[in-house]
């Protein structure tokens, strides 16, 4: 029996994966892990029942990537917005892309799954 549906944004390592992990040790939690690393996911959580892992890039447009992984669930219970872009450059170097990626991916890409999900 399910009794909660977790989403976790940023699940192919770090802090991500480890809540995954987490989370998943209690059977009844559906875990749908996103991140842009599907092979990196499957590694980590394949083994696992309750997880289910699909590619999901913050960086790409939200609706349809969502629209193709949520089909037929119901209700999510639980986002964990981890996903993130870190840009690793003295403020100097900064492009205007860079600061469009790091908006997309920081801000805009998590209120649009939210607003999906909503």
């Amino acid at each position: 029996m399910i009794n909660r549906t977790i989403v976790v944004t940023g699940a192919s390592r770090g802090i991500g994966k480890e809540t995954v992990l987490f989370l998943a040790s209690n059977p009844t939690n559906r875990l749908i892990a996103l991140s842009r690393d599907l092979d990196l996911m499957e590694q980590h959580f394949g083994h696992l029942p309750n997880v289910f892992s699909h590619r999901f890039d913050l960086n790409e447009a939200i609706l349809p990537q969502a629209e193709k992984i949520f089909t037929g669930i119901e209700e999510v219970n639980v986002l964990i917005n981890n996903a993130g872009y870190l840009i690793k450059k003295p403020i100097k170097e900064l492009t205007q892309a860079d600061f469009q990626k790091s908006f997309q991916v920081n801000f805009l890409g998590p209120v649009e799954l939210i607003q999906f999900l909503s």
